[in-house]
């Protein structure tokens, strides 16, 4: 038996349902910039907001593959199979790895600190509060705390174009008869001068919308399964480099029917 919930991801459209519940909206056409930099997603009374879903595994790119094999390979250069997870336990190795995993995070920031600035300066708003909403729903070979913690060391690098940023990661996992559905969130302060509870309130509707949205999956299965935005499962993930077998294997989840 195979068993997989159709367990709702985080979209667009959720995240649009979260801002217009916090007194936002997306601008109108009028509001928009014609420069080569998009503008923001969302206006707020005197905020502006931008969203970036990060979709993909950053692990499963073969040019981060060949640069974390490298490292491995230094550090364990005897060894035909690694753990990447039993590896990360040494602190080390965990910030070399980091080092190479949170490329693609650091982009998102800076890309989205571009479009508020550019949608700022095109309004001609004065100070408006800048808040950055990042959704990851499938970078599942970092945890969600070095996730978090990647996000806010990135937008502290631009505090003058950063002031909040709200973290939403969800992860889910199964045994093939058991599913486990994790979302954590975060409303992290990048200039504290900042004294709006905006960031908290998108933060705290994050969980609410999510809470909805697993209820209706659970009372409406048939059209949950048919839904096109359903979340991604972790899995192990498998690379061959250097004659080296590399596994980052996905977190365990007992299977009630045999092990309590």
């Amino acid at each position: 038996m195979n068993v997989k919930f159709p367990i709702p991801c985080i979209t667009e459209k959720f995240v649009d349902d979260i801002v217009f519940r916090c007194g936002g909206r997306r601008p109108t056409q009028k509001e928009k910039s014609n420069e080569t930099i998009k503008n923001a997603d969302y206006l707020f009374d005197n905020a502006i907001a931008e969203l970036k879903i990060i979709e993909e595994e950053g692990l499963e790119k073969e040019e981060r593959q060949s640069n974390i094999a490298n490292i491995f390979k230094e550090i364990y250069p005897q060894a035909d199979f690694v753990n990447i997870a039993q590896a990360l336990e040494d602190t080390t190795v965990k910030r070399k790895y980091l080092g190479i995993i949170e490329k693609p995070i650091r982009k998102v920031i800076r890309k989205a600190s571009k479009q508020l600035k550019s949608t700022s300066s095109f309004l001609g708003w004065e100070d408006p509060e800048k808040i950055i909403i990042v959704v990851n729903n499938g970078f599942s070979s970092i945890q969600p705390e070095d996730f978090e913690e990647i996000c806010l060391k990135s937008s502290s690098n631009d505090t003058k174009q950063i002031d909040s940023i709200v973290i939403v990661t969800l992860r889910v996992i199964g045994n093939g008869f058991d599913t486990m559905t994790f979302i954590n969130t975060k409303a992290l302060k990048v200039n504290e001068t900042k004294q709006s509870s905006l960031s908290e309130e998108l933060r705290a509707g994050a969980i609410t919308k999510y809470a909805e949205a697993m209820t209706f999956m659970m009372q409406n299965q048939i059209e949950a399964s048919n839904s096109p935005d359903k979340a991604k499962y972790i899995e192990d993930i498998l690379f061959k480099k250097h004659g080296i077998t590399f596994v980052l294997p996905a977190p365990y989840l007992p299977n009630s029917m045999f092990e309590k």
